[in-house]
């Protein structure tokens, strides 16, 4: 398979299938994961989604300062292009907690369940 030949959309499309697929299937496909997630960012730099799978392969990976800088530009992205009650908006705010949860910055991982409840709020 090689990234090179498919849209970003479909490189996203694939690594979120395998990042949500059972562990061994993960571990097995992950270099392909980050190749193919890192290939559709080149094509669509300011793509929102790609940028998410990108950090949530990288999450998985342990890369936690790059999955953290590559979703927050991601968040900020998305919120330029629809708002905080957006699904893709709200995952990645969930993947920025599960981020912070796990890298042990229970403080960061807080605020960003704030800015959730706050726009849930706002919503009704």
């Amino acid at each position: 398979m090689k990234p090179e030949r498919y849209s970003a959309g479909s490189c996203a499309s694939f690594c979120a299938l395998v990042l949500r697929s059972v562990p061994e299937i993960q571990k097995r496909l992950m270099p392909m994961v980050l190749l193919m997630a890192r290939k559709a960012v080149e094509k669509e730099p300011e793509n929102a989604d790609s940028l998410r799978t990108l950090g949530e392969a990288l999450y998985h990976t342990e890369d936690r300062e790059n999955a953290e800088a590559i979703l927050l530009k991601a968040f900020n992205l998305s919120i330029a292009i629809s708002d905080i009650h957006d699904p893709q908006t709200i995952e990645i705010a969930q993947l920025l907690i599960q981020l912070y949860e796990a890298w042990g910055k229970p403080e960061k991982a807080e605020e960003w369940r704030a800015k959730l409840l706050q726009a849930e709020n706002m919503r009704k």
